[in-house]
């Protein structure tokens, strides 16, 4: 498939009264335009091509109309009426007004071309130029992009800024210096209730939150109970049930299950009953 181009005005690229979308904008039309300007591309073919809301296009767009770089006419069908708008990308443009950033020499599209006096005295780029006090044989260095190709140059994207190395030269208003996490030292009791859950389930605990909740369950039930009710939790069929698929994390049975299962554990057992013949009754055991 051919390379598709975009006709317009070179000048709105160095005009400061547009923003990068309304450049974009008029570019987009460009490559709809025939030989005399014209084009008539919906508003919604603007907005997914351009990736940005439909108010967005209609207001570059009527930015473009005050300006001068685009014309805009209804369009009609027989019987029904008003069915869109089309375009025309003006390339014959008046001379630069002001606001806008001169081109110098540069011709714009149907513009006259100024010609200025050429540059005697400036040095050629990589030809060899005598100063005061340096030999011939030594090059000006003007700092020149040695990459002649422009496959070989940084390319950017017509309303984006070009991308940079960041690596060799970090940004300091961006570059974030984190903190090193300090080591805690948990206490022999809770590492003991935390090593009761499955290693799968304790990657997905967070030990800081677990060891926070378990002081609390501490001082309200003591360190013994605790373990216990972890312990007869984390033994219960429900929880071990499908390789502990079911089994809540750490820190949500320290806030959520632990009073329930405190309970659990420090109720009295129910005596066993069991028939006696002697006394032909139901007797505890």
């Amino acid at each position: 498939m051919a390379a598709r181009y975009s006709i317009f005005a070179a000048r709105a690229v160095f005009d400061l009264r547009l923003s990068a979308m309304e450049v974009r904008v008029l570019a987009a039309l460009g490559t709809y335009s025939d030989n005399e300007g014209w084009c008539f591309p919906s508003q919604k073919t603007l907005t997914e091509r351009l990736d940005c809301s439909r108010s967005t296009v209609g207001a570059a767009i009527k930015k473009l109309v005050e300006i001068g770089y685009v014309q805009v006419r209804a369009r009609t069908s027989k019987g029904r009426g008003k069915v869109g708008n089309e375009y025309r990308v003006d390339t014959n443009l008046p001379p630069e007004s002001q606001g806008e950033k001169p081109m110098s020499n540069q011709p714009d599209i149907g513009g006259q071309v100024i010609e200025t006096a050429p540059m005697c005295d400036a040095p050629d780029i990589g030809a060899d130029v005598q100063l005061a006090g340096q030999p011939m044989s030594e090059k000006l260095d003007i700092g020149i992009d040695r990459r002649t190709t422009p496959s070989e140059r940084p390319q950017s994207v017509l309303g984006e800024e070009p991308k940079t190395d960041r690596r060799s030269k970090p940004d300091s208003t961006t570059a974030k210096k984190r903190k090193p996490k300090t080591r805690v030292e948990y206490p022999p009791e809770f590492e003991a209730v935390w090593r009761l859950w499955p290693p799968a389930r304790r990657a997905n605990s967070d030990k800081r939150t677990a060891h926070r909740r378990w002081l609390d369950g501490v001082k309200s039930f003591g360190a013994d109970k605790v373990a216990e009710a972890a312990r007869r939790y984390i033994t219960l069929p429900a929880t071990k049930k499908e390789n502990y698929r079911y089994c809540c994390l750490v820190e949500v049975f320290m806030n959520g299950k632990l009073e329930a299962a405190v309970e659990a554990v420090t109720e009295s057992p129910k005596p066993r009953r069991v028939w006696s013949s002697d006394a032909n009754a139901w007797v505890e055991a």
